[in-house]
Parts: structure tokens; sequence; C-alpha cells
């Protein structure tokens, strides 16, 4: 009988102690539990997962019932489940990246094109895809739509505040190339007044120059030489 009590006594000392260890468990990582049911990303991935969702038709990423606006320096908090899907569309937009470059250098258009089509069903509205676009048609010297893949590149680049400079190198080299200076003059000061620091566009301008302005020519070499000797300081 004394052992049946004992028993008892061991097993009723076993259970208070597991569920104080449960609740004080609990408490201490209550934050934990509603903090692991969501992911925190930067707002150029919610701008991107927002497009693929936008395409099925559904509306997310609300506030107060309306949708949310993004600019660089918002973070957006999405639900587990729509972080996964996230993650899972920019690994799939990373894939064919990285095939669409090696398939461009090895002159493989067919399969450059496909990686630009698997890219365009989950983000077709991005700078990098048009200017990829662009390259595509460049290479294979339809200079006509790679022109309009990159003023495409460039409208987006103005409308979402990018700093790349890529747009209007790829567009101005292009007009270079077609003989059409003055449209290459333009787009590389509308490039300057965007990024102002890429030398690039200053030493593109100074060789554009030479047959037109020699002053200008040089004015421009040498702001591309003190951007690069401040780069180097910099550095």
């Amino acid at each position: 009988m004394i052992n049946d009590k004992n028993k008892i006594l061991i097993i009723i000392i076993f259970l208070f102690f597991v569920a104080s260890f449960t609740v004080l468990f609990f408490m201490r990582n209550k934050e934990n539990f509603s903090v692991e049911k969501r992911i925190i990303i930067n707002s150029e991935e919610a701008r991107a997962y927002e497009e693929i969702k936008q395409k099925a038709n559904e509306v997310i990423l609300q506030k107060n019932s309306v949708p949310l606006k993004l600019s660089t320096t918002n973070t957006v908090v999405l639900d587990i489940e729509e972080g996964k899907q996230l993650i899972a569309i920019q690994e799939k937009i990373d894939i064919n990246k990285q095939e669409f470059i090696k398939s461009l250098a090895e002159k493989d258009y067919a399969n450059a094109q496909k990686a630009l089509e698997n890219i365009s069903l989950v983000s077709s509205d991005d700078l990098d895809f048009y200017i990829q676009k662009g390259r595509l048609a460049e290479d294979q010297n339809n200079l006509d739509e790679a022109i309009k893949s990159y003023n495409k590149a460039i409208d987006i680049a103005r409308l979402s505040d990018s700093k790349s400079p890529a747009p209007y190198t790829f567009l101005g080299r292009i007009h270079v190339q077609k003989g059409d200076n003055i449209k290459a003059i333009s787009v590389f000061k509308y490039g300057i007044s965007q990024v102002p620091t890429y030398p690039d566009f200053y030493l593109m301008l100074s060789e554009v120059y030479k047959d037109i302005d020699i002053k200008e020519s040089k004015l421009y070499r040498d702001k591309f030489e003190e951007l690069i000797k401040k780069n180097q300081l910099s550095s």
C-alpha cells in the first residue's frame, strides 16, 4: 500500500515538473512561435512575388484592403507559405538567368530564348528581363528590336528609381553602332542624370564627341579620369 502511494506521489511530482517545464518553455518562446510563422523579405523580392500573384488574378500584399505600395526602403511581411513560394520563384529566375548567360556566350540563341521565356512566366515586367531580351536581339543583329527592349528597360528603371547604368549603356552603344551620334549623346547624358557617378558614360560621350566637338570631348574625358581617380582613392 505504501509502495503504491509512493508510486502515485512520484507520478504526480513527475507530471508537475513536466507541466511546469512546458509552461515555462512556452512563455519563454512565445514570441518565437509567432515569428516563425512569418518571413520578412525586402521590397524588391515582394515586388517580384506580387507580379506573379497578380498574373493569377489574386490580390495579395494588402494593407487596409488597399494593395500595398512598395519602395526601396519598405519591408513586407509574408506568410511562410507565400515566402516559400517566393523563394522557389527566385530560384527559378536565377537558374534561367544563368542558363541565358551561358547560352548567349555559346551563341545558342534557341536555348537563350527558351531561358528568357521561362523567366517571363514569373517575372516579365522586370529591368533585367528587358536588358537580357535586348542583348539577345542585339547579338543576333536585330538592332531595332534591341532598341525597343532597352527603351522598355529604361522606362522600368525610371519608374523604380533604379540606379543601374546598364540600359543606358546598351542603348547608347547601339545608336553609336548605327551611326546616330545625336541619339547616343542624348541617351548617355540622360544616363548621367540618373547615375552621375558612373565613369563610362563620360568616356563614351568623349568618344562620340571626337568628331563633333573636340572641346566637349576633352571635357568629358577629363571628367572620366577624375571619377576614376576618385574611385581609386575611395577603394
